[in-house]
């Protein structure tokens, strides 16, 4: 029995099964813990603390659901009828994804504590990060439509994982483009430490992203071509 063909069938099997609204229920808390990141920054951008505080709260609060969904998502597939080496694809998955959400964390995090110290940084910076979160979120919408797809629509699978991948790519191109600005601002070194932290938070999220819709992509293309 081939591994790829027979786990696309399981998801086609399962689509209404525990561990596919778990799924569906983990990519969506991922997706909520990077908007709240972009509201946060937004925030921050129209010097908005309090708002800015708020947000970052809901990034903790999601990203904390994403991981409880994760640990329940571990526990039913070791239950369930897969193989040792699909269990391990699906997990693989499901940890690259559960990164997107853990990265944002670290960000809003790094971004609590410039709101906290009133740390001062170029609003052009701002309006930076503020692009870059925005596309960030894009890429765990399509991540989680991706999923959503799962067993039921193969094309549509491929269409969200080449938007992520497009939108990682540029998201790498505005991160170096970030990362220079950020060496010649005019800020405290504070802020300096703590923008380029937040930057590096931003772009492994987006990097776990890529991961989780590559191995999706995966799933889907090593069936298509063995029919």
């Amino acid at each position: 029995m081939s591994d790829a063909k027979s786990l696309m069938d399981w998801f086609g099997k399962r689509r209404e099964s525990l561990v596919m609204k778990q799924l569906r229920s983990h990519a969506l808390k991922v997706y909520d813990t990077i908007s709240e990141l972009n509201i946060a920054i937004e925030s921050v951008s129209n010097e908005d603390p309090n708002k800015a505080l708020g947000a970052i709260k809901r990034v903790l609060l999601s990203e904390k659901a994403a991981d409880n969904l994760e640990e329940s998502i571990s526990e039913e597939l070791s239950k369930g009828d897969l193989s040792s080496r699909q269990r391990e694809d699906l997990l693989h998955m499901v940890r690259r994804m559960d990164y997107g959400a853990d990265w944002a964390k670290e960000a809003a995090m790094n971004l609590n504590l410039i709101v906290e110290a009133e740390v001062k940084v170029p609003r052009s910076l701002w309006i930076h990060y503020l692009d870059m979160t925005g596309m960030l979120k894009e890429a765990a919408y399509h991540l989680k439509e991706a999923v959503e797809c799962l067993g039921k629509d193969e094309r549509g699978v491929l269409n969200h994982w080449r938007h992520v991948e497009e939108i990682e790519h540029d998201l790498d191109d505005k991160y170096f483009q970030t990362k220079k600005e950020i060496l010649v601002a005019d800020m405290d070194v504070r802020a300096i430490f703590l923008m380029r932290d937040i930057l590096h938070g931003m772009e492994n999220s987006a990097d776990s992203c890529k991961d989780a819709a590559d191995t999706i992509h995966i799933f889907v293309t090593a069936e298509m071509y063995q029919r």
